[in-house]
């Protein structure tokens, strides 16, 4: 169970732009750049509290697609999108299991 302080501190580390530099958003929260760093170390330690695993595994099938039709799609939690439209890239995907 997660004290009052540490919820705080970790909606605090979420809050820094990542265009503003620790020492400056530090200095606008009022807070020491060890404590800064000490709850984000902490923050990144923490279990997913997600039911969820990290990975998902994913079966593969024999597939060649149309020209301009995707094979795979993989959305990454920070927005980014791999589309993979050609056989060869989705066959060495599949080689790094």
């Amino acid at each position: 169970m997660r004290s009052a302080i540490q919820t705080k501190m970790f909606a605090l580390i979420k809050e820094k732009p990542s265009d503003k530099s620790v020492r400056d958003f530090c200095k606008a929260k009022d807070i020491k750049e060890s404590s800064y760093f000490y709850w984000r170390k902490k923050s990144t330690q923490q279990p997913n509290s997600s039911s969820l695993p990290a990975f998902l595994p994913i079966v593969v099938t024999e597939a060649e697609a149309a020209p301009g039709i995707a094979l795979a799609s993989i959305q990454l939690p920070g927005g980014a999108v791999i589309t993979v439209f050609n056989a060869a890239v989705f066959s060495f995907i599949q080689s790094l299991r």
